[in-house]
């Protein structure tokens, strides 16, 4: 009789785990270094940007010859299709590293900042997203070496790893 609830326990995680929906956001990436001003915004014109996929750093190339590389801050920019938000399902935007400072936009929104370099992190987009299903999901970086930054991370050259779009 104890098999009973824990089969039925089970199969409510295994139907949860197939609702929810992931979408990689490897490529479409267009980047810029330096400070951009209204990067953000969704209306901005990147298309002289570089276009880039996920994982991507800046500097690598310099860094491999030896080469002093850029430091300093850096922009991405993508759209985020995701359709229409579905009433009653929550939606995040999942980061698997981001070099040093990240502050993630959406829809020129601020979702906010991570500080850690190579740890994962998440933001909630449920509240963000527009009802049209078409968004803009901007990033920007800070690569340089500041005040809260250890100075043995002034050998790190700029690195963005795997975004995921998760629908539950």
């Amino acid at each position: 009789m104890r098999a009973f609830p824990i089969f039925l326990s089970a199969l409510v995680i295994s139907i949860n785990l197939l609702a929810r929906e992931n979408t990689l956001l490897d490529s479409g990436w267009r980047f810029k270094s330096g400070e951009v001003t209204n990067a953000a915004q969704p209306g901005f014109n990147d298309s002289d940007w570089q276009t880039v996929s996920i994982p991507h750093n800046w500097g690598w190339e310099e860094a491999q010859q030896g080469k002093d590389f850029y430091r300093g801050p850096g922009w991405y920019r993508r759209d985020l299709n995701l359709g229409a938000p579905q009433s009653g399902k929550r939606y995040f935007l999942r980061f698997e590293a981001a070099s040093l400072v990240a502050d993630v936009y959406l829809n020129g929104e601020r979702l906010g900042q991570h500080r850690g370099a190579f740890g994962a992190f998440a933001f909630e987009i449920t509240t963000n997203l527009s009802a049209t299903g078409t968004n803009l999901l901007g990033r920007a970086r800070e690569q340089s070496v500041g005040a809260g930054h250890r100075a043995v991370e002034r050998r790190f050259f700029g690195l963005m790893a795997g975004f995921t779009a998760r629908c539950i």
